[in-house]
């Protein structure tokens, strides 16, 4: 709890892993009201893309911790 309220542990990362999956719900409805047919095929672009965008925010976190990391080696 110590290392929450210093801003140790990020809590970043799991919302944007929520965020992911309240994202690609969206992409699925949206894909369906605005492409109707073609949604088979639009729905795995986006969700592709979805994917790729959130794995780019979580690796620069990972990096920093990867850096805090080092930063704090003896």
């Amino acid at each position: 709890m110590n290392d929450f309220l210093a801003f140790r542990k990020m809590l970043t990362p799991i919302m944007i892993q929520m965020f992911f999956w309240v994202g690609l719900l969206g992409i699925a409805i949206y894909a369906f009201y605005a492409f109707g047919a073609m949604a088979l095929i639009a729905i795995p672009f986006f969700a592709v893309f979805w994917r790729v965008y959130c794995e780019v925010m979580i690796v620069l976190f990972r990096i920093l911790d990867v850096l805090t990391d080092i930063k704090n080696k003896p």
